[in-house]
């Protein structure tokens, strides 16, 4: 019988349509819910990483879709060179207390975030 509760907060997991309802962290089992949470503590550490951009291009989220920053600012550039009819998206955002900036295709997309240092 496998196991049908989190490791962390021990709220039952809830299948969302397309998912498990929980994700895998070392041997944890842990819910969607537990999962942002981790990475909202990365990011109150000031750590880079990997989200995605909301379809209307407003907010970042987790790959379970939580709500992590709200994007202050957003535009697209084309990448030049070889690619020269591709674009880059870059976006500034604010959440959990820093200011981060990152790159990524483009909305819907994912993005690699990283802190911006305090003025």
């Amino acid at each position: 019988m496998s196991k049908t509760s989190c490791d962390r907060c021990g709220d039952e997991f809830v299948p969302d349509g397309c998912g498990t309802g929980y994700c895998t962290i070392g041997t944890a089992k842990i819910c969607y819910l537990c999962a942002d949470e981790s990475l909202r503590a990365e990011m109150r550490a000031g750590r880079t990483m990997t989200v995605y951009l909301s379809g209307d291009g407003s907010e970042l989220h987790s790959w379970s879709g939580g709500a992590l920053a709200t994007v202050t600012v957003e535009h697209e550039r084309p990448c030049g060179g070889f690619c020269h009819r591709s674009t880059r998206t870059h976006v500034w955002a604010t959440g959990e207390g820093r200011a981060w900036y990152g790159t990524g295709p483009g909305r819907g997309m994912y993005l690699n975030m990283r802190p911006l240092k305090a003025r």
